[in-house]
């Protein structure tokens, strides 16, 4: 038999650990509070922000359980993305912020040129095309993804409906 909380062999016959001193077979609640605590009503994964005490059993290595979905939700992340998404307004949403800041700065390089080009017409329009082009591929292959369910969160993880 093996200490829950150690990992360190208890004999049979043994009440208490001699590694840790906690009862044999009995674990001891984790000092600090959990990390997480879901809103009322939200469902989540088993074990999702519990810590596992003792060794992992044979063959398991699984620290910690993942929920199915995002904690972010499908409607927001739509809107975000059609009213400020060449900013990167829905990719800060879910927490994808390295993408988000450059999408941050090429929707502002965009804008800038673009403005520039409204007070003095000339060549300018074709730069802001240099960063506009590819940052509205960007903004509709995100709206899509969306839209059919294709887009997560910063952990891989599908939106939630609603």
């Amino acid at each position: 038999m093996f200490c829950v909380n150690c990992g360190k062999e208890v004999g049979d016959a043994d009440q208490f650990c001699g590694g840790c001193g906690s009862k044999a077979g009995v674990a001891k609640q984790p000092d600090t509070p959990l990390a997480y605590q879901p809103p009322l009503g939200q469902q989540v994964s088993p074990g999702y922000g519990y810590q596992q005490h003792g060794p992992p059993l044979p063959g398991r290595n699984v620290p910690f359980a993942q929920p199915e979905y995002a904690f972010k939700k499908k409607v927001p992340t739509l809107l975000l993305c059609i009213f400020l998404g060449w900013y990167g307004g829905h990719r800060f949403y879910v927490g994808k912020t390295g993408s988000a800041i450059g999408m941050l700065a090429l929707g502002v390089l965009y804008s800038v040129f673009y403005i520039a080009d409204l007070f003095d017409p000339g060549g300018l329009i074709y730069v802001a095309g240099v960063f506009g082009v590819p940052l509205f591929i960007w903004w509709i292959v995100d709206l899509i993804k969306i839209c059919v369910n294709k887009f997560t969160d910063k952990n891989g993880r599908p939106l939630q409906k609603g």
